[in-house]
């Protein structure tokens, strides 16, 4: 509640009810149901934070829906900003915020705020609140929001007029396509198959192309006179600026005589701006042909900045962002008829099964599609062919389900090539091996490229179902077929067994061996023979084997060896093991990594990775839930190890340190590790703080900084598991290289006061004085990088190489920001050298503000006096 002063029993302010009017931005899962609170700022004060409670809609906050909402405040005068934001709770918390209107009763002017962003953890840049400023009444609003709209759709939409593509324009009062004949006459009431409405795009610069006549290659769409004819397409005539309209649709301007159009009357006809514009075409739905030839990668775009996505639990989403999670490659079944393949994830298809819709397809007749195209929209729509009348569709919060067509636009996808696919002249698909290298689903992305990309561990298509060979005999072999052989020693085991197998190019897994007839596989001195096929993953390096389910539960296996055997080349790989897998007892691993050995030495050394798991000390931060963890290297992974053994009997508690064993095949330099917690009845969240890794072969350590809670809600959709990459990377072996490598390196720690107006907006900068020279200024950040808030402490690392023995500090900021004003506390610098430690701490304890205090913003701390004579004149001018 806000009151007014009163003087001589009048308020000097009237006390007004603001009307808020919120849209939510019309993108899946742009809703939310976390609190949304706004402060309105004016100039005669703001009106606080004030939670938007009471809606005139029943549910607040859903796609595409403006709320209104009532503020009652002091008269604010002028409104030149608001600050607008959630907190982060509740299922599906992330927001897309299209705009902010606030209507001002007193003054009845409206005021509008722009934003078409997201307000989410996971989305754009994270924050979850912003400062936005009111658009300028003189620039008309509307206007400004039309413009903004036309950017994003460009931004989406550009790809279409590149320099290559072949176009159709439709016209949606003609139903026609445009076309341009041979006597250079044109017209738009050519059907979707007519030669003469296909163009070749020509780009000039920017938004301005030449569209090329693809049947006749040396007439272009020109406008001359303001009538749409064929011209050569050497002309300036034929210039053409793409207009592109919030709706998608297209309008063709002559760059030489702005405001001539290309346009249409209902006849079909060619039409100029003497027509008038009853009944006048202008605007065209652009369609790209060869979208889904076969070996195609294309998003499947719900909107402008989203797409359909393959998420790593299988579930697909039309809330993705349009990156390499949402790339799809494209396999012609047949005349209309096309598979999608995860290009992240090779192997899972889209497909529609029993009631469900995700990316957990094999490649079987459930992950066929027929294409429907609507000319209408541009837009295509995935029609099940073996449950025929069910598309894919969408729910309001962007999941995938299988829907009726009942009219509605959750069935639309636009489809964007990200690469061209082809077909043959026979008609057969088929791919080149440039191809292939860029994209490979056939052959694997490099296992260095793949340890930087890949959501999961390295999975990909297992082989066809495993089989005994006894079962029966093998046709011819083809260039992909191996044949696995399995020797058991003197102990064996009644379980499946799984296998991965590494190459320089790529891997192949997980391959169950021995599904059927299992009680005779893995006999005790029993050699086990399989036949797989592997998909051209390079030279092969390293094969992975774990065991699996087990009818026995004390059972042990002793693993003697594996060959691998190209049944075309025969060729021999041999994996010597000798080594014991077991489930029951806790000194033996379930699972092992095995190297090739050639000449009777592997080819890379078995390393042991040492992991500490850190949880954090907050409350109920532990968890009894199983905890997985993947290391990634440039070569390959360790796949997805359950950290089982710790020698701790209760593991992850609050505050507590685990240490496990990974033993894996070398993977060369870390790069990510992958973590994973699923959550249970009992313990719903774990906290870890950060894990670090460390490998005995050369003594290196990498932290892996974690700080959050597994699982974790993002875009409406619980993740269990979470990347985290190293933060710092450490060799300890050589005390003298990391000393030069460190040499002049400081850590400093800012501490702020632990009051609740200590902290600052403002830029924040150091200057370092040394008995040779000095250094400065040293930007350490602002408020508006999340430091210097009360109460805490920053760390920075700076380097003061050369500057000889330190005698006195100088920090201060640029007074910037809302609210400048810094108290800080004090300051502690360490050396960051293992051979010269040194420590100082510099209490501060003053106001650095030209309102409080001494009125100054920068402050000098001596270190000690000078040994001699410091700074020559050049220095100090300098510095001045």
């Amino acid at each position: 509640m806000e009151l007014p002063v009163s003087h001589q029993g009048q308020p000097i302010l009237p006390v007004t009810v603001y009307e808020v009017h919120v849209t939510t931005g019309d993108l899946w899962d742009a809703g939310t149901e976390a609190d949304v609170y706004i402060s309105i700022y004016g100039e005669k004060g703001d009106t606080g934070s004030r939670q938007l409670l009471r809606s005139q809609k029943p549910k607040k906050f859903l796609k595409g829906q403006t709320d209104i909402f009532l503020v009652e405040a002091v008269h604010l005068g002028h409104l030149y900003k608001i600050v607008i934001g959630h907190n982060g709770l509740g299922s599906g918390n992330g927001w897309y915020l299209d705009k902010v209107v606030i209507k001002d009763p007193v003054t009845d002017l409206d005021y509008t705020f722009l934003c078409h962003r997201w307000l989410d953890n996971g989305q754009d840049d994270g924050n979850i609140a912003r400062g936005l400023t009111v658009t300028d009444a003189s620039t008309f609003p509307g206007r400004k929001e039309l413009e903004l709209k036309r950017e994003e759709t460009w931004a989406a939409e550009k790809w279409k007029f590149q320099t290559g593509n072949i176009l159709q324009f439709y016209s949606r009062l003609t139903r026609g396509f445009l076309c341009l004949y041979p006597d250079s006459s044109v017209d738009a009431l050519g059907d979707k198959k007519n030669k003469y409405g296909l163009f070749n795009v020509i780009v000039k610069k920017g938004n301005i192309s030449v569209f090329r006549s693809h049947q006749i290659p040396h007439l272009a769409l020109a406008l001359v006179n303001g009538y749409a004819t064929g011209k050569s397409k050497d002309k300036s005539c034929c210039e053409l600026c793409i207009h592109l309209q919030p709706n998608g649709c297209a309008i063709l301007e002559s760059a030489r005589n702005p405001g001539h159009i290309v346009m249409f009357n209902l006849q079909g006809k060619v039409a100029d701006e003497k027509t008038g514009y009853a009944g006048i075409s202008k605007e065209f739905v652009v369609h790209v042909k060869g979208v889904f030839h076969h070996g195609a990668i294309i998003l499947l775009n719900t909107n402008h900045c989203q797409a359909l996505t393959l998420r790593s639990d299988g579930g697909c989403s039309g809330a993705g962002q349009q990156q390499l999670e949402s790339y799809w490659r494209v396999h012609k079944i047949g005349s209309g008829v096309c598979m999608f393949e995860s290009v992240r994830n090779p192997g899972m298809y889209l497909k529609i099964k029993d009631g469900q819709c995700n990316g957990t397809g094999t490649g079987d007749e459930y992950c066929h599609f027929k294409i429907e195209k609507n000319w209408e929209s541009g837009a295509v729509s995935l029609e099940s062919v073996q449950s025929k009348g069910m598309y894919v569709g969408l729910l309001p919060d962007g999941q995938t389900k299988p829907v009726v067509n009942i009219g509605e636009s959750n069935i639309f996808f636009y489809p964007k090539v990200i690469k061209f696919g082809w077909e043959n002249l026979m008609g057969t698909p088929t791919e080149t091996n440039q191809e292939k290298k860029d994209f490979g689903v056939s052959e694997h992305p490099p296992a260095k490229a793949l340890g930087q990309t890949s959501q999961r561990p390295l999975v990909f298509p297992p082989s066809e179902e495993m089989r005994n060979p006894q079962g029966g005999e093998y046709p011819l072999p083809s260039s992909d077929e191996w044949k696995v052989s399995v020797l058991t020693g003197s102990a064996g085991a009644q379980a499946n067994v799984t296998l991965w197998i590494y190459g320089d190019g790529g891997a192949a897994g997980p391959i169950t061996l021995g599904k059927e007839n299992r009680k005779h596989l893995f006999l005790p001195r029993q050699e086990d023979e399989f036949q797989v096929k592997l998909k051209s993953i390079g030279n092969i390096y390293k094969i992975r084997i774990e065991l699996g389910e087990l009818l026995n539960e004390q059972s042990e296996w002793n693993l003697q060896r594996v060959t691998l055997q190209h049944l075309m080349s025969k060729k021999t790989l041999n994996f010597p093991a000798n080594t014991w897998l077991s489930k029951s007892d806790n000194d033996r691993d379930f699972v092992c990594e095995l190297p090739l050995v050639e000449a009777g030495k592997p080819i890379y050394p078995i390393i042991l990775y040492r992991v500490y798991v850190y949880t954090g000390d907050l409350e109920q931060a532990g968890t009894d839930s199983a905890v997985y963890l993947c290391i990634y290297g440039e070569r390959g992974d360790s796949g997805l190890r359950l950290l089982q053994k710790s020698g701790i009997p209760v593991k992850f508690l609050k505050g507590q340190v685990n240490a496990f064993e990974v033993k894996a095949v070398s993977l060369g330099k870390l790069q990510k590790v992958l973590l994973r917690c699923e959550a249970n009845s009992r313990s719903p969240y774990w906290y870890c703080d950060k894990v670090i890794v460390r490998e005995d072969e050369n003594h290196s350590e990498y932290v892996f900084n974690c700080e959050r809670w597994l699982p974790f809600m993002s875009q409406g959709v619980i993740h269990s598991e979470i990347e985290l990459y190293p933060q710092e990377f450490q060799t300890t072996q050589y005390l003298k290289r990391q000393e030069e490598a460190n040499e002049g390196d400081w850590k400093i720690t800012v501490v702020t006061g632990d009051f609740e107006a200590a902290g600052t907006t403002a830029t924040v900068s150091l200057y370092a004085y040394g008995e040779n020279k000095a250094s400065g200024p040293i930007i350490l950040g602002s408020g508006k990088h999340q430091l210097f808030n009360p109460n805490s402490e920053d760390i920075f690392k700076i380097n003061l190489r050369d500057l000889g023995q330190l005698y006195k500090i100088r920090i201060g900021h640029d007074n910037t920001g809302n609210d400048p004003s810094w108290y800080l506390e004090e300051i502690r610098l360490e050396r960051l050298s293992p051979l010269s430690q040194e420590e100082i701490c510099l209490p501060i304890e003053c106001w650095l503000a030209e309102d409080k205090g001494e009125g100054d913003t920068w402050r000098e701390v001596a270190i000690r006096n000078p040994t001699k004579e410091i700074l020559p004149r050049n220095i100090v001018e300098k510095l001045a």
